[in-house]
């Protein structure tokens, strides 16, 4: 009897180990802390669990990686994605933006603009032709997980990422001690998932006016092992660091204070990521 409820503790221990995420939280951390070792696109574990607040919410941070000079800090959310809707596929919008910004990859910054004094900014990175604006979850042929989330994945993952993101701004604004000796501090929102990446670069507004739908059989698709989404942050997940830049049209507000670009990235294509041209 004695060795049967061991058995069967074990058994439900490893399955809300797994189904929490704590599992894949470690292996990934794990898988990331080792690539790369000892050349200059090395990333190191700079700490779990980080409490950090943002407007109110409290929160903890999965995990941070920084490059060797401690100018990049990637923001992790480990997301297990529900095996019933662990398709994640993303897609382009019509619309274009005039700002500058909107084709490339940039973050948040933190820059001592003289004598200790800090402020917020951002700071770009590269053209991307991987990013996208619109992300939707699709079934799979796996069954359910009851304690996963259901539709809303990636939103949910999403918002809990940069509200990481905006806590750390606020948490390396109060301890101004952690930028001593560095002029600037970029922080990059990443999103590390199970779920299976797709991508499709059709012209929605191809679409038939009068029905709504796409005039085709087949929809186009591409498999991906990362990619960048160009997600909207609402005002509740902003930091409260004064900022160092001027908007005065509209795309240029809404790229600098709200659009923030998310690395969404598969455990297949975790070391290319790491080691992308745009960290050198």
């Amino acid at each position: 009897m004695g060795e049967d409820r061991l058995r069967t503790v074990a058994k439900w221990f490893k399955e809300e180990l797994d189904k929490n995420g704590y599992s894949f939280q470690d292996a990934i951390a794990r898988a990331a802390s080792q690539v790369g070792f000892g050349s200059m696109t090395y990333w190191e574990p700079w700490i779990p669990e980080l409490p950090v607040e943002v407007q109110g919410a409290h929160t903890r941070i999965d995990f941070i990686f920084t490059n060797p000079s401690g100018s990049v800090y990637l923001v992790c959310e480990c997301k297990r994605s529900n095996p019933a809707l662990s398709n994640w596929c993303f897609a382009q919008t019509w619309f274009k933006s005039s700002n500058s910004l909107f084709g490339k990859v940039y973050a948040e910054s933190i820059t001592d603009v003289g004598q200790g004094v800090l402020r917020s900014q951002i700071k770009e990175f590269a053209s991307a032709e991987n990013l996208y604006q619109i992300a939707v979850e699709v079934k799979s042929e796996q069954k359910g997980d009851s304690e996963s989330d259901g539709r809303g994945q990636i939103e949910k993952a999403a918002t809990q990422v940069c509200r990481h993101l905006n806590g750390l701004v606020n948490f390396l604004y109060t301890h101004t001690v952690l930028m001593r000796g560095r002029q600037q501090a970029a922080f990059v929102p990443v999103i590390l998932t199970t779920a299976n990446l797709w991508t499709t670069e059709i012209d929605l507004s191809s679409a038939d006016i009068q029905s709504g739908k796409l005039n085709l059989e087949e929809l186009p698709v591409h498999e991906a092992e990362s990619l960048w989404y160009q997600y909207h942050q609402s005002p509740g997940l902003k930091h409260s660091c004064p900022v160092n830049y001027t908007a005065e049209k509209i795309d240029d507000i809404l790229f600098y204070e709200s659009v923030r670009p998310i690395a969404v990235v598969t455990p297949r294509g975790l070391e290319r990521f790491l080691q992308s041209r745009m960290w050198r």
